[in-house]
């Protein structure tokens, strides 16, 4: 079996660990798109405060991304770290730091693609709800529904980037950590092993 297919099996295993993370990242991705989509509409260009608009639009972007990478990151690694005790049994398995790495990235991964492809389905599918709220916020602006190559090209570029730095970073903090850390961040099973030890 290979790592990424252990990653799959991870995921699939324990679902309900795992859908949090894909959720937060989903609706992340899916604000991003939305801001993104409205702020390089055409129609901006033919009224005369749509510069003021658009920099409103990208702002509201900019801290969206900010804030999407701290949060996933974050989630990411408080959630490697309430499996210590799985963590632990594959270093006692004989999983190598840099097998374990490999691992952690496939399933971070994974979950990065999987969240941008429902996150941008789910973008596309509400853009035009989207644009009439802002049509009817802006009474001067008319949003029509358009084909968004670009904001599409924008929000893959840049959250693929943030999936490939979290997935390649977190791991490095948790790889070179001992068996025994591994153990013992699980509580209950930290407490077993000293029950049974006694």
């Amino acid at each position: 079996m290979t790592l990424l297919q252990i990653a799959f099996k991870n995921i699939s295993r324990d679902k309900h660990t795992y859908f949090s993370y894909f959720i937060s990242s989903t609706v992340t991705i899916l604000l991003f798109y939305l801001f993104t989509a409205a702020a390089m509409h055409p129609n901006l260009n033919k009224i005369q405060d749509g510069s003021t608009l658009a920099l409103a639009l990208g702002a509201g972007n900019f801290i969206i991304y900010v804030f999407a990478f701290l949060f996933i990151g974050y989630s990411s690694w408080a959630f490697l770290g309430s499996r210590g005790r799985q963590l632990g049994i594959y270093t006692i398995l004989g999983m190598s730091p840099k097998q374990m790495k490999k691992m952690l990235f496939g399933e971070n991964m994974l979950i990065g693609i999987s969240s941008l492809i429902a996150g941008l389905i789910s973008g596309v599918l509400f853009s035009g709800l989207f644009f009439k709220l802002i049509r009817n916020i802006f009474v001067t602006v008319s949003f029509e529904i358009y084909l968004p190559v670009f904001p599409l090209l924008i929000t893959i570029g840049l959250f693929l980037a943030m999936f490939l730095i979290i997935s390649f970073i977190t791991p490095c903090f948790i790889s070179h950590k001992k068996v025994l850390w591994f153990l013992k961040s699980d509580k209950s099973y930290a407490e077993n092993i000293e029950m049974s030890a006694g």
